[in-house]
């Protein structure tokens, strides 16, 4: 044995990567949503390792008996990823590497991804404008103690049924809030996983904040 503990993911050349990626297996960035929207594979999820629930999340999002590559800011980093995962019965672990765009992209040929994000006072001009698609994804308590009108509704407890939000109409963009933005980052992601392409996560705040805003 190479001392490694069962799913222990060991570290991934670019090539071997690049086969995983190829292959469809799903990618799990834990770096901050700052760092993911800079540059990150296709259809990479984003759930930064340093937020609430992280497990809890990820198994409401995931399906623990699918291989997953987990891609991080760090060595560090990796090892707490990993460390979550298996705490929630993630095993199947097929590798992990530290971030690196750059290289993705120059050494092997690989598309890079960029993401953006918007802060509270673009968002409410765009709802005052109605030219924005709004998924709000925290709790039901919190939806019920007030959200904008016309917005949709997807709990982080239901994102297995992310590819249920409607499609914007007339190339509208899709922002997706939350109380404070980590929330919105994850699901963002999975939005854009589904194939969806002008999707932003709001930052900085979120739904509550908007009251005062107009």
């Amino acid at each position: 044995t190479d001392g490694r503990v069962p799913g222990e993911p060991g570290t991934l050349s670019l090539v071997k990567l690049a086969e995983l990626f190829a292959a469809g297996t799903t990618i799990l960035d834990s770096r901050s949503p700052a760092e993911f929207d800079e540059g990150h594979l296709p259809g990479a999820i984003n759930l930064p390792v340093a937020s609430a629930g992280f497990g809890t999340r990820a198994g409401w999002a995931l399906d623990p008996e699918q291989p997953l590559v987990i891609v991080a800011s760090n060595t560090t980093a990796i090892r707490a990823t990993a460390s979550r995962l298996h705490a929630v019965g993630f095993w199947t672990l097929a590798g992990a590497c530290v971030a690196d765009p750059d290289a993705w992209e120059r050494g092997i040929g690989l598309t890079i991804a960029r993401s953006d994000a918007w802060d509270l006072d673009r968002l409410a001009l765009e709802l005052l404008d109605d030219t924005v698609q709004l998924v709000d994804v925290r709790e039901q308590s919190e939806w019920i103690d007030g959200h904008v009108d016309g917005s949709h509704h997807m709990p982080l407890n239901r994102l297995r049924e992310v590819a249920s939000v409607p499609p914007a109409v007339d190339g509208r963009t899709t922002a997706v809030a939350c109380a404070r933005g980590t929330r919105a980052a994850f699901a963002a992601s999975l939005l854009r996983r589904t194939g969806r392409e002008a999707v932003v996560r709001v930052a900085g705040g979120g739904v509550p904040d908007l009251a005062s805003r107009g």
